[in-house]
Order: structure tokens, then sequence, then C-alpha cells
């Protein structure tokens, strides 16, 4: 037998009832506080609606109402890039050697490479 007695309650029971407390609460000021605005006439709405434009513009610039979640950080200079060396130009290629007379007409560049000149 593991019944829990009567008067337990499980981890979360205290967490429920405080919710269900708080929103019965919060239940009863809201139908209150419609109830007042439906009491009062139109004349005393719009004088409470202008006192609290005014205060409101009294208190903006004041904290709490002036912290930020985000952050703004100043605009960051970047300079410009600097100019780069100029670069060298490029030698020439240099001209292949004459064939020798009597040679079929192929110069050696290197090793392997031949470059045949058209006859004359």
């Amino acid at each position: 037998m593991n019944a829990a007695p009567p008067g337990a309650v499980d981890g979360a029971a205290p967490w429920r009832l405080r919710w269900q407390h708080f929103s019965a609460a919060t239940l009863r000021a809201y139908h209150a506080y419609a109830s007042w605005l439906v009491s009062i006439s139109w004349r005393r709405f719009v004088v409470l609606a202008v006192i609290l434009v005014v205060a409101v513009d009294m208190v903006h610039d004041k904290p709490p109402l002036t912290w930020r979640i985000t952050e703004e950080l100043p605009a960051v200079r970047r300079l410009p890039p600097l100019p780069q060396a100029p670069r060298p130009t490029p030698a020439p290629p240099a001209e292949p050697a004459e064939a020798a007379p009597g040679s079929d007409g192929a110069a050696d560049t290197g090793p392997g490479v031949h470059i045949r000149k058209p006859a004359p």
C-alpha cells in the first residue's frame, strides 16, 4: 500500500496551486477594472486619457523607460585599403635560338621541348 496520505501533494502541485491563485486574482482585478471603466462618463474618460498622455510624455526619458535590450555601437570608421605595390612587368619571352644549318629546323628550348619552324 503506497497510497499517499490525503494532505500530501506531488512536487508540481504547489506551483499549479500558486498559478491558479495568481490567475484567479488577475481575473478579479480585470473584471473590477472593466466594471469601473464602464461606469465612468466619456468626459471623465477623455480627461483621464489626456492626463495619461501628459504623464507618459514627462517620464518617457527616465530610466527604466530608457533601458534597451539591444546595444547600439558607435559607427566604426574603416580606413581605406593601402595602395598595393605595382606589379613588376613580365620580361618578354626570349627568342628561340636559331637552328644550326643542316638540322631539321627544330630549336632546342629545353629538355624535351622542341619548336619546329616552318621552312622558308
